[in-house]
Parts: structure tokens; C-alpha cells; sequence
């Protein structure tokens, strides 16, 4: 029979379920660029077993937008395509339902280091964050972060490693089991990438005891545990130090400048690292990029900064004597890691961070379980009282973030630009009438990459774009797109230079242009793209030629 506990976790898992898949594709509204670009180079793989680029079966890296992009994220979203085909839906599902299990191996992580009341107060908390909740909504592999670190530390006690100290003498498969796992994480973000060993290491630092110990009492535990982990890492290791296209896009992206002295490059690394713990970076602002959050998607809500304050100074008054107190501490140590050797215009980047979510709730939750107890120990009555604070502050800062998530951010101009909703509104009225076109011209006003959208919205074979005619600059930080297929895209004037030889070819060419209202002469559009305020967005305009 179920126990409290399991029946709370449950409802929280439901809770969660809801929160992350209720109108997955209309919050945020479309699809971002890198979405559809993880989806399109997934998609290709399934149809082809080549990315989109030409390459078979990739595993350290795959041709993107313009850099190279990590693949792992490619092939857990394919069993999702091979049976919802390629949409919104399939990019994001794979992320919504893995931001799901996190909550109660969350739960299981947290219990296992410290008691069952801060595992449902961390299973709580992660649950109705929204930074957790809008990563678990994209199809971006740096959301993936929470769930690969939270999962490393199950991993540990499932294969009875410290902290656990549970091993037996036929535990070495799951051990071996796990080190690979573990080691695949690692080719997924980048960010991730570093975090993972930089935290296995830390792992092992603060508590070298115990690891010795189990060591001499079950070597082949951990001799198979970091050989099967070295065995899946290292060749990204050497992958890493010997194929300078892996590290294509952090070279364009390092905090300092490349004429930058190694000190001043280690002051820049320190100050953008410092910056991660401001009240503003986490409570306040967070990111006010319009693909990673609304502006109510604090990375953490303001009401938790005193508790997790009391959890910080729990954790450095046991940090001598606790194994758990350790962990924590290094896991909130090591949180701005991914997010600290790249710049950023932004105060912070939710997705290189996004490793540490799980550090930074489970101090809350540590620093919640001591005030409760004091008052219930002390103050019997009271703690009744601070138990309806708690959740009275929660529901006023929860009920506005759910207002504003699911009410105006899906329905703001600029949330619908950096999710293409328009264009894709648009390739769904050209998808079934595409062939009639003897060339389609698309604007680039307001978009980014343009072309990958069209290949998702229009549902694009993968067979014909590797046999497509396209016209492509690569000279810049991120590719463009000129034409693929019979699909132009209006940067600058060379499409000006294909409408002059449709005129002149000698036949009578259909064609549709995809622009802006009131642009470029237009006045009689075949179809209209609105918005949520009327207003016209897109024309879609015929023309022969």
C-alpha cells in the first residue's frame, strides 16, 4: 500500500506533467531557429542517416546553423518523429517528459542526501520553478542539464557507489552500466559537457574517504564505474584536443578577447562568475531573452533568497562532518561553470547554467526544513502559521508567473517572432500548394534563419533537400541561406537577380511571395497571416512571372 509520501510525490508528478505539457506548442507559440534546427538534423537522420549537412551518423558534432552543435540531443528525439512525424510536438516532447522524471528522481536524490522532507520540499520546488518549467518546454538540449546532473547522482546510489557505500560483489555491472550512462551525458551541450566531470571530480574530492574505502572493499565497482565512463569520454577528450570545428562556436563566443593578457582573461572568467550569485542575475531579472523565459520566468522566485541563505550557512556549519553538506555545497559552487567562460550580453544564460538547478533548490529546500523544524519544535502553533505563509508567498508568486507564461508571453510580438509563428502559419497554408509554384520568395524581416523553419513548417523531405540545389554563404559566424529547392529567401537583392531570369526564360513562371504588408508594391495578397491584434503579419502574394 502506498505510503504519504509516494501519494504527495504522485500529485507532484501530475502537477509537473500538466505544468510542462498543457499547450506545449502554443507556450512559448511556433518554433525557435534551434529548435528546428536540432529537429530538422534529427529528422534527416531518421529519413536518410545523414544530418543535414550529408554526414552519416554523427556523434561529436553535427553541421548546424553556421557552428557545430552536439548530437545527442538528435537521437533521443527521433523515437519521438518516428512516431509523431516532425512538428512542434516531437521537438518538444522529448524535453518535457524527461523535465517530468526529474521530479521524483529529484525526490530520490535529495531524500538519499539529507531526509524525506527536503526531497518533497526539492521535488516541490523544482516542480514549480520556472525556469525548470520553461526549459522542459523547448526543444533545446542545454534544458537537459538538471535532469543529466540529477541523474548521475541516482546513478551512484542505483550502482551503490559513495555516497551511498552499499556496494555487493555483483553491483560492478550496474557500476559499469552507469559509468557508460554518465559518460554519454557528456556528449550532449557543451555546458553540460564541462559540467559533468568537473562535478564527478568534486564528487570524489570531498569525499575521498569513502571512495578509498570502497575501493579496498569493492574494487571492481569502481574500477568498472570509471571504466566504462573513460571509455564513452574519452574520445570526446581526445576529440576535443586534436578537431578545432568541435569547439567552433565557444571560440566565437570565449568572454575575453582574444588580444587579452591570461590575467585579464582569468578577471573576466572571475567577474562573470561572481555575477551568477547576484540577487538581480537569480531572484530579480534572469533572462530577458524572449526564447528562454516571459518576464515573469525568474530563474528562482525572490521569497526563497532568505531560506536558501539559512541552507548555505546548515551546510558550512555540517560541511566538516557531512558527506551531503559537501555535495551541496560543491554542486552551488560549481552552478555557474558552463555560463562563466562565455560571454553573453545578458546577465545570465539560463541554459549554460541550467546544471545547477538542482544545487540551488535543494538549498532552499535545506534551509526550509530547518526553519519548519525550528518552529515546530519550538513554536508548535506558529509552525502552522509558517506553514500557510509558505504556501500563501508561493501562490502569489506562482499564480502570476502561470498568468503571465500561459496568457500574454505566447501572445506577445516579440515571443512571436522569436518563435516564427507567422512564418509557420504561413508554410501551413503553402505545404498542400507548393508544387503549384514555379518559386516561392520568402522576406527575412524580422526572422532568423528562415530557412530551417520552412523545412519544419512545411514538413520538407529529407530525400530531396540532400538532392536540392542550394545556394548557401558559410563566410559569416552563421550560415544564409539563399535559395534551396524552388524556395528563395530575400537577403539583400540576389533574389532580385532570380525574378529577372524567371521574366526572361522565355514561360509563364506561378509565383508566391511571402512578405511583409505593403511591401515591396503588393496591395492584393491570396492569403493573410493575423496576429493576436488583427494586425496583419505576413501577405502571401501571387504573382506570374
Amino acid at each position: 500500500m502506498w505510503n504519504r509520501r509516494t501519494i504527495i510525490v504522485l500529485a507532484l508528478v501530475c502537477i509537473g506533467a500538466v505544468l510542462r505539457l498543457a499547450h506545449l506548442e502554443e507556450s512559448p507559440p511556433g518554433i525557435n531557429q534551434d529548435e528546428a534546427d536540432n529537429a530538422w538534423n534529427a529528422y534527416c537522420l531518421l529519413q536518410t542517416g545523414q544530418d543535414q549537412a550529408g554526414h552519416d551518423w554523427p556523434i561529436f558534432y553535427a553541421h548546424g546553423l553556421g557552428d557545430n552543435t552536439t548530437t545527442l540531443h538528435y537521437y533521443l528525439m527521433m523515437p519521438f518523429q518516428a512516431l509523431m512525424g516532425l512538428g512542434v510536438w516531437s521537438t518538444r516532447l522529448p524535453m518535457a517528459l524527461f523535465g517530468i522524471l526529474a521530479i521524483p528522481l529529484f525526490y530520490h536524490v535529495a531524500t538519499r542526501l539529507f531526509d524525506a522532507s527536503t526531497g518533497l520540499l526539492a521535488a516541490f520546488l523544482l516542480t514549480t520553478n520556472p525556469w525548470h518549467i520553461h526549459l522542459s518546454r523547448i526543444g533545446l538540449e542545454g534544458g537537459l542539464g538538471s535532469f543529466f546532473v540529477i541523474l548521475m547522482l541516482a546513478i551512484l546510489w542505483w550502482a551503490g557507489l559513495p555516497p551511498a557505500n552499499e556496494g555487493s560483489s555483483n553491483r560492478w555491472i550496474r557500476a559499469a552500466l552507469g559509468g557508460i550512462v554518465i559518460g554519454i551525458t557528456c556528449y550532449g551541450y557543451p555546458a553540460v559537457r564541462l559540467f559533468i566531470p568537473c562535478f564527478l571530480f568534486a564528487l570524489v574530492l570531498v569525499n575521498r574517504s569513502g571512495w578509498w574505502n570502497h575501493f579496498r572493499n569493492q574494487r571492481r565497482s569502481v574500477l568498472a564505474f570509471f571504466g566504462g565512463f573513460f571509455l564513452v569520454f574519452a574520445p570526446l577528450v581526445w576529440v576535443h584536443l586534436t578537431d578545432p570545428a568541435i569547439n567552433e562556436r565557444g571560440q566565437n563566443t570565449w568572454v575575453w578577447q582574444s588580444e587579452d593578457s591570461v590575467g585579464q582573461k582569468c578577471l573576466k572568467v572571475l567577474d562573470r562568475y561572481a555575477g551568477h550569485y547576484s540577487p538581480r542575475a537569480l531572484f530579480l531579472e534572469g533572462d530577458r531573452f524572449e526564447v528562454l523565459g516571459s518576464s515573469q520566468s525568474v530563474l528562482i522566485f525572490g521569497f526563497l533568497f532568505p531560506v536558501m541563505v539559512i541552507g548555505l550557512s546548515a551546510v558550512l556549519w555540517k560541511i566538516r562532518r557531512s558527506i551531503p553538506a559537501r555535495i551541496l555545497f560543491v554542486w552551488v559552487l560549481l552552478y555557474p561553470l558552463g555560463d562563466s567562460l562565455n560571454g553573453n550580453p545578458r546577465i545570465i544564460h539560463p541554459l549554460r547554467c541550467s546544471p545547477g538547478i538542482g544545487g540551488l533548490l535543494l538549498l532552499a529546500s535545506v534551509g526550509l526544513v530547518v526553519v519548519g523544524r525550528w518552529f515546530y519544535h519550538r513554536y508548535r502553533r506558529a509552525f502552522v502559521v509558517f506553514v500557510m505563509v509558505f504556501c500563501s508567498v508561493t501562490a502569489g508568486y506562482f499564480i502570476p508567473f502561470l498568468m503571465e507564461y500561459y496568457g500574454d508571453y505566447p501572445r506577445r510580438a516579440e515571443t512571436r517572432r522569436a518563435f516564427h509563428v507567422d512564418l509557420l502559419q504561413a508554410c501551413a497554408w503553402l505545404k498542400p500548394r507548393l508544387d503549384e509554384y514555379d518559386a516561392v520568395f520568402i522576406t527575412t524581416d524580422q526572422m532568423n534563419q528562415p530557412y530551417i523553419i520552412t523545412l519544419v513548417g512545411l514538413d520538407y523531405p529529407p530525400q530531396k533537400w540532400l538532392m536540392d540545389i542550394c545556394d548557401v554563404d558559410r563566410s559569416g559566424e552563421f550560415d544564409r541561406y539563399y535559395r534551396y529547392g524552388n524556395l528563395h529567401f530575400m537577403y539583400g537583392s540576389r533574389w532580385q537577380t532570380v525574378v529577372k531570369q524567371l521574366q526572361s526564360n522565355d514561360k509563364l513562371d506561378r509565383v508566391l511571395f511571402i512578405v511583409r504588408p505593403r511591401s515591396y508594391g503588393f496591395a492584393e495578397p491570396v492569403h493573410t497571416i493575423v496576429g493576436p491584434n488583427h494586425q496583419a503579419t505576413l501577405w502571401l502574394c501571387e504573382k506570374s512571372l
